[in-house]
């Protein structure tokens, strides 16, 4: 009696100081808690309540609070048992992200751990660099709940699970459950499962980082520009924050199953970037396991970052030039040599040029190489972007290693040689190269200077 007086009354203290300090107004119900738990040395989780109408109301932040209390108390078997219960009573998209975020860490932890990168990875993890995967007893759920769990939480953007339980098939060598769980995760992506949230947060990201013009203070100037038109990419699937991880471990099971094709055709429809440089890392739990498989799965993303771009002609100039733009002349000769190389190797999968204008045709069949054969206009650009750089010598090796790999100049190429050297004021070579066009003497691959 005596210790909830004394309570009472520090309580009307705190909210009297508090009315004192600042102007009189009346205090929420949120406001006076926040008051009482500071003074008591008590500090909450940084949530938002959220506000239902009604009996569903009720029952929802019953869950709810339930669900929280479980994350805190790292109750794993809890959190799966509260969440179940949301799924059930259909309402689990009520839920903030940042909630949807704790679950997907906390089950993510018994699965597989270095990849959880919250409060979780403080508390019992091991070190990064050692692989731990969690024991079948410690999950909560059969693996092919967690499995459905974890398409449900990607495809609204916590990406833990689904990493998890990527990583934990690649352990056991299992490489289809791997591809099938990419699968159903890009398919209902693509319908459109989990956009709201995805796009909400896509939102808040660009009006953070946007710089806002300054209005027009000229009433008689011209009017701005309209900002330029979103073309949406039909059946492409964009970046978001984790997609890469997901992507190059679906690329490894690829690579477990030694099947480059079958990578291509999984790369080839999306735009997620594969960020080569990050893959290394992310695989090194593999490696430890299966060192040949994660070598190869890094062979693979090299490999595939390079051929999708060659695929889609105008993406890969527009890449080209900001390296001719930036004056990068030697990015421009990595990634030429880069072409050379997958040009060079045996039964190569990429052709030297495309029969036909336009982007490269792919190959429907399966197992037939190339797979498709570089655009005529990716040639055209090598030499233009030789050429702008100032970089003759390489002008010059581009085109002397199309003919002894058996290529036949186009038109375009021909043209770009000859204004190439018009431009630099060498009249007698353009004039040399304009006379081996007209008799189109493709035997002499070198331009006399």
């Amino acid at each position: 009696m005596y210790m909830s007086q004394k309570r009472a009354i520090l309580l009307i203290r705190v909210i009297a100081s508090a009315g004192h300090k600042s102007a009189p107004r009346r205090l929420k119900s949120t406001e006076v808690s926040s008051l009482l738990h500071s003074s008591l040395g008590v500090r909450l989780p940084p949530r938002k309540p959220i506000i239902l109408a009604g009996n569903i109301g009720l029952a929802f932040n019953d869950r709810l609070a339930s669900l929280r209390a479980d994350i805190d108390s790292e109750n794993f078997t809890g959190v799966w048992k509260q969440f179940s219960d949301l799924r059930d009573a259909g309402q689990v998209e009520h839920l903030s992200l940042s909630d949807l975020e704790e679950v997907d860490e906390a089950i993510a932890s018994t699965i597989y751990r270095p990849g959880i990168s919250s409060k979780w990875s403080n508390v019992k993890n091991p070190p990064p660099t050692i692989p731990h995967f969690g024991n079948e007893s410690a999950i909560p759920a059969p693996m092919e709940q967690i499995y459905e769990l974890g398409v449900w939480l990607a495809v609204r953007g916590p990406m833990c699970v689904l990493r998890g339980c990527m990583m934990r098939a690649l352990k056991d060598s299992k490489p289809e459950v791997v591809i099938d769980l990419w699968q159903k995760f890009m398919t209902r992506c693509l319908l459109g499962e989990g956009d709201r949230i995805i796009e909400s947060v896509s939102r808040t990201e660009a009006s953070s980082t946007t710089i806002r013009p300054k209005p027009n203070d000229d009433p008689l100037g011209p009017d701005p520009p309209p900002p330029p038109p979103v073309v949406p990419q039909q059946n492409l699937l964009t970046y978001h924050p984790g997609r890469p991880e997901l992507l190059q471990l679906t690329i490894c099971a690829y690579a477990m199953r030694d099947d480059f094709r079958g990578a291509f055709d999984t790369v080839y429809p999306t735009l997620v970037p594969l960020k080569p440089e990050m893959a290394r890392d992310l695989l090194e739990p593999i490696r430890q396991i299966r060192e040949d498989v994660a070598a190869k799965a890094i062979r693979y993303i090299n490999d595939l970052d390079l051929i999708r771009l060659l695929a889609r002609p105008w993406s890969f100039r527009n890449q080209l030039f900001n390296f001719v733009n930036s004056l990068s002349a030697e990015k421009f000769k990595t990634t030429y040599q880069e072409i050379l190389r997958l040009l060079k190797e045996p039964d190569p999968w990429v052709g030297l040029i495309s029969v036909s204008s336009g982007p490269p045709p792919i190959s429907p069949e399966p197992k037939s190489k190339p797979i498709f054969s570089i655009s005529r206009q990716t040639w055209i650009d090598l030499l233009e972007g030789a050429g702008t750089l100032r970089q003759p010598e390489l002008r010059e090796t581009i085109w002397k290693d199309f003919h002894s790999l058996g290529g036949t100049p186009t038109t375009g190429m021909w043209n770009t040689l000859l204004l190439g050297y018009l431009r630099e004021g060498q009249l007698e070579i353009a004039n040399k190269v304009w006379g081996r066009w007209e008799k189109m003497d493709t035997t002499h691959t070198h331009i006399q200077q």
